[in-house]
């Protein structure tokens, strides 16, 4: 006679007298349970997660430091020489446009040589997207300069007063423009070549 249950199998008893016995039922293997994660597959996560960071980082330095302008639109590469104005009151040609320079530095502080005198301020400039136009505004603030007394004919004075009414700019090639808040607007060309060339 057999007989049994859910956990075990029931053996045949050799005899009347021998007391029933369950023939012992191995258990299957079950596989460890792991992490979702392997340990390789957190180490690729982590290190992804921290490029992505630093990439973030670099892309806002460089952002900052530029006043978020791409190549094309950033004033500081090169120096720029004045080739001459126009305006309400006519057309302005610099003979010598070497003698009337200049220089935007990343920190938005610049340096002008006005003939036989110098000058220095802090400018602004603020995209054509991001101020909601077309055009890219331009701010520049006079700060110390000489006040020598140069050659007749000299455009010094002129050149310095008309850096201080920027309002706008624009950068085609080697070519700056800034125009004034006049409406006029002041031509000059890179030295070096086109800026972020």
């Amino acid at each position: 006679m057999f007989s049994g249950d859910v956990t075990g199998r029931w053996i045949r008893r050799r005899s009347p007298d021998e007391p029933l016995a369950m023939a012992p039922q191995r258990t299957p293997d079950r596989p460890a349970r792991t992490s979702r994660l392997q340990e390789p597959e957190v180490w690729f996560v982590l290190s992804t997660f921290v490029a992505a960071v630093a990439m973030t980082a670099i892309a806002a330095f460089a952002v900052w430091i530029t006043g978020g302008l791409p190549p094309r639109y950033f004033l500081g590469d090169p120096t720029w020489h004045w080739k001459g104005s126009t305006g309400p009151t006519g057309e302005v040609v610099v003979a010598d446009p070497a003698r009337y320079t200049l220089d935007f530095a990343a920190d938005f502080t610049f340096a002008a040589a006005a003939d036989c005198n110098q000058a220095s301020g802090r400018y602004g400039v603020v995209p054509a997207g991001r101020a909601g136009g077309s055009a890219n505004r331009l701010t520049m603030t006079l700060g110390p300069a000489t006040t020598a007394a140069c050659e007749p004919g000299s455009l010094s004075d002129a050149f310095l007063a008309q850096l201080a009414t920027a309002a706008f700019y624009r950068i085609d090639g080697s070519r700056l423009t800034i125009t004034l808040a006049d409406g006029g607007a002041m031509t000059f060309e890179a030295a070096s070549g086109p800026p972020g060339g």
